[in-house]
């Protein structure tokens, strides 16, 4: 039952009509759990909008299983997809996320590699707020 409603929320956004907020939102209320969902999908979708539409949903769900699919995103071609996994690297801020960009800097180009900087200063100013450090 929930895998159908997962399918009909995903089929919403693909087809950008008037209930894609809907449906980003009852994703996000699924938490952790649709996570797999949403990497199975970005792995077949082929409309950088909509793979960078499943990656808002996966870091509104702050779900850490969300990471995997950031670390995918992030050698992405489409930089409106690469920033968005930025972003969710920086909603993470923890010590993977913070791995996660540092490894995806080695293999990036200058102008993407400048925005994984500011992503990894981001994430580090973060954690410093964080721990109190």
């Amino acid at each position: 039952m929930m895998s159908e409603q997962i399918s009909y929320y995903l089929g919403a956004i693909r087809r950008g009509d008037k209930g894609e907020e809907n449906a980003i939102h009852r994703l996000v209320e699924l938490g952790d759990e649709v996570i797999p969902f949403l990497s199975a999908s970005f792995a077949t979708e082929t409309n950088p909008d909509v793979r960078a539409t499943l990656l808002r949903v996966a870091r509104m769900t702050n779900a850490p299983a969300s990471l995997s699919l950031f670390a995918q995103a992030l050698e992405d071609w489409s930089p409106t997809v690469w920033k968005g996994a930025l972003d969710g690297l920086v909603a993470a801020a923890n010590s993977e996320a913070l791995l996660i960009a540092q490894h995806g800097k080695g293999r990036a180009d200058a102008q993407k590699g400048e925005w994984i900087d500011e992503a990894i200063d981001q994430i580090q100013e973060a954690m410093r707020l964080t721990t109190g450090d």
